[in-house]
């Protein structure tokens, strides 16, 4: 994704998708965060279609709150990174939430 190929607004809109309803199945180590930094990177490669979509989702009805919270998380890291505030190194790297 940081390559930022040729597609990728193209596809960025179905990646977002499938990384926001990702599970973790198979215990993996590190999963939030990875699926964290994957989001940001999207939102900073592919800015207006990846926020336009998770701008919609955030209100649609069939939402937990988690899922809600990783669009935030999500859209918090990709705007810090894009104002030069944090790098990909950040509070994305440990995947834990800063909101009280």
């Amino acid at each position: 994704v940081r390559e930022c190929p040729a597609d990728l607004d193209d596809l960025s809109e179905t990646v977002v998708s499938l990384l926001l309803h990702l599970s973790d199945q198979y215990a993996i180590d590190d999963f939030a965060m990875h699926r964290r930094r994957a989001m940001a990177a999207l939102v900073v490669c592919s800015t207006v279609p990846v926020v336009r979509y998770l701008g919609s989702q955030f209100y649609a009805q069939n939402y937990s709150i988690q899922h809600r919270l990783s669009i935030l998380d999500a859209l918090i890291d990709g705007a810090k990174e894009l104002a030069g505030t944090q790098g990909q190194e950040g509070n994305a790297q440990t995947g834990e939430n800063t909101r009280m």
